[in-house]
């Protein structure tokens, strides 16, 4: 593929990508249930349909701990009701059919530049100018991919970890822009890992997001045998 590189390899690797996807969206995971993970996006009909996609609401922060990580009950307070009108106002201008894949440089400044609602939102999540109520990167970046599916990346140390770390949403905008093919991939992947027939439609930016963890997870792993296979060095 010409044009920007992308942010790994393994997002060339189809196959392997595919087989990621599949193993994230199997029935028989744990226990014989399914990931938690697998239900984010579309718990109670979505963060994004049309009657709750301008408001946060409690399914949002359900969904989110499925990801593992949990909204502090201060901050839950203080989006749901001290801050209510403005993120309200602030989600209102934010669009919900626009897709980060479709942002010229242009449209991602006016979407997700630093001027823009989704970055001043960003700011009021996680109190960046005000006293802190304990939502980092992550968290933060998780109830927004929740409310904007197709326009918010999620933020993942294991993500960071395997790519390097860098401006998160200016990355993946250029990787998925920059003449890579990256957006078809992702969409073949999608189509070709037969969750869609299981009744799961994630954005290709959540498809993303699994395959670079999941090959973050596998890295680590990597790494871990390689240091348990290494001989002792005796000084």
């Amino acid at each position: 593929m010409m044009g920007e590189p992308m942010l790994h390899d393994v997002l060339e690797d189809t196959e392997k990508a595919i087989a990621y996807v599949r193993d994230y969206y199997r029935a028989d995971f744990r226990q014989g249930l399914p990931r938690t993970g697998a239900s984010f996006d579309q718990w109670a009909g979505g963060g994004d349909r049309a009657d709750v996609a301008n408001r946060l609401t409690g399914d949002d922060f359900v969904a989110v701990s499925f990801l593992t990580v949990n909204v502090p009950p201060m901050a839950a307070i203080g989006l749901m009701r001290d801050e209510k009108k403005n993120v309200d106002r602030l989600l209102s201008l934010i669009p919900t059919n626009v897709r980060m894949s479709d942002l010229d440089q242009k449209g991602y400044e006016r979407h997700l530049g630093m001027d823009s609602p989704a970055q001043e939102l960003w700011e009021v999540i996680t109190r960046r100018n005000g006293a802190k109520w304990d939502i980092g990167s992550t968290t933060a970046s998780k109830i927004m991919a929740r409310k904007r599916p197709h326009l918010i990346p999620i933020v993942d140390r294991v993500i960071q970890d395997l790519v390097g770390f860098g401006h998160y949403w200016h990355d993946w905008h250029k990787s998925l822009t920059g003449g890579t093919g990256l957006t078809e991939c992702l969409d073949r992947i999608r189509r070709d890992s037969g969750i869609l027939e299981l009744g799961y439609e994630p954005s290709i930016l959540r498809i993303m997001d699994i395959v670079l963890w999941q090959e973050g997870l596998a890295e680590k792993a990597r790494r871990r045998d390689v240091a348990a296979a290494a001989p002792l060095v005796h000084g």
